[in-house]
């Protein structure tokens, strides 16, 4: 088991940093279709020197930051969740709660929130997804490997993403694979 999962973490990693996967929010608007002589993505916004220079640091920050999720939770709730990746993720039970700690990846160049909101409720397997629409939902990754459980008035959720930590590797030369450099 523990050899499946250095494997595939390996798989992740260097395929991230491969600069292969690169990904997106999932709230993005689907683009219109184009034709053959306008191209298709958005390019980039090209920063400064002076800007670089001012944010390396601080993006180095967030870049470690986001390779772990750690954040304790506190309301009403039951239940558990695990994943391997969003292909891979089950969750049951219902919450409603309060959070605190490391939120896990930003994936958009944002700063992120140590505290906020949380809800959750239903039922996910393997990727399939029964649950209704929440207002606050805990917003995982595509690579990320998570566990949580919520018993009664307090939570823990505890992930980890391969790909943020490819990125945080690959900011120390300026190569942002995630987008999220501020």
């Amino acid at each position: 088991m523990r050899e499946n999962v250095v494997l595939i973490t390996g798989v992740c990693l260097m395929v991230c940093l491969a600069g292969i996967i690169r990904a997106e929010e999932a709230s993005a608007p689907v683009p219109a279709p184009v034709t053959p002589s306008v191209s298709p993505v958005a390019p980039k916004p090209v920063h400064s020197l002076g800007h670089k220079i001012i944010f390396y640091l601080p993006n180095r920050f967030l870049d470690l930051v986001d390779i772990v999720r750690f954040r304790l939770r506190a309301g009403p709730g039951l239940a558990a969740d695990a994943c391997m990746t969003m292909y891979a993720a089950n969750f049951i039970g219902e919450y409603n709660t309060i959070y605190a700690g490391l939120p896990g990846p930003r994936r958009a160049p944002v700063l992120p929130r140590p505290v906020g909101r949380e809800a959750l409720k239903g039922l996910l397997v393997m990727g399939v997804d029964a649950t209704d629409e929440t207002l606050y939902p805990p917003h995982y990754s595509e690579s990320e490997m998570a566990l949580g459980a919520q018993l009664l008035l307090v939570g823990l959720d505890v992930g980890f993403d391969p790909i943020e930590l490819g990125d945080f590797l690959m900011g120390w030369v300026l190569v942002d694979i995630t987008g999220d450099d501020l």
